[in-house]
């Protein structure tokens, strides 16, 4: 399993103690919320939900970075910039690393249904995690009762994007804003530089116009093998 899910997202490599995780793959033997908080699983995608949990997974023990990225994202440049980044949340102290939900059209939070990092939220599509920093953190304790408090209610919608952004609202110190670049999304008002990674949320696959579409549709005829 180990090495199908190296294959499967985009031949992730290892270095720097850093692991490229990709959300279709899934980790075998993964963590997850304790029984009576499953509900989370039901209002998420499970894979999606994974990025909260990989400080705990024996796998990663031995890392002490991870880039999680959605399955739908683009990569226009090589990872090694990611690692100056992964330097300024050392610098901060800070626990993950994610871009704002800055858009043309509004934000998913800035109705107020649950608390925020920031003015307008941050995107967990793109997520860098420093696992040492997790691990020593409160964030465990604290994403547990996120989940026993929200998900009864049915206010975790985009699951762990909401446990960040609930943490980030109550520990901002522990987010890294992450320029924009680094999670480009097609509406975005981002006028950081030349983007590094695109982000084709938001059904940007289903827009038969667009180049993403394009590759989007060459890339699904790619079968992996064995």
């Amino acid at each position: 399993m180990r090495e199908e899910l190296k294959a499967r997202a985009y031949n992730s490599t290892r270095q720097d103690g850093a692991f490229i995780l990709s959300a279709d793959t899934g980790v075998d033997g993964m963590i997850y919320p304790p029984l009576e908080a499953r509900q989370m699983h039901r209002d998420a995608e499970e894979c999606s939900t994974e990025r909260i949990y990989l400080h705990q997974h024996t796998d990663f023990m031995d890392l002490d970075k991870v880039i999680y990225v959605d399955t739908d994202t683009l990569w226009l440049d090589d990872a090694v910039w990611w690692w100056t980044h992964f330097a300024h949340m050392r610098t901060l102290n800070a626990s993950f690393g994610m871009a704002e939900e800055s858009n043309s059209g509004g934000s998913w939070y800035t109705g107020g249904h649950i608390p925020r990092h920031g003015e307008r939220g941050v995107n967990a599509g793109v997520l860098m995690s420093s696992l040492a920093a997790v691990r020593v953190s409160n964030f465990t304790t604290e994403r547990d009762a996120i989940i026993d408090h929200y998900s009864p209610l049915g206010k975790l919608q985009l699951g762990d994007q909401d446990i960040l952004n609930i943490y980030g609202h109550n520990h901002p110190h522990q987010i890294y804003v992450m320029p924009c670049m680094f999670n480009f999304r097609y509406d975005a008002a981002c006028q950081q530089g030349q983007p590094i990674l695109v982000h084709g949320n938001r059904a940007l696959k289903d827009k038969t116009d667009t180049s993403y579409n394009h590759l989007y549709t060459f890339f699904s005829k790619i079968h992996l093998g064995n």
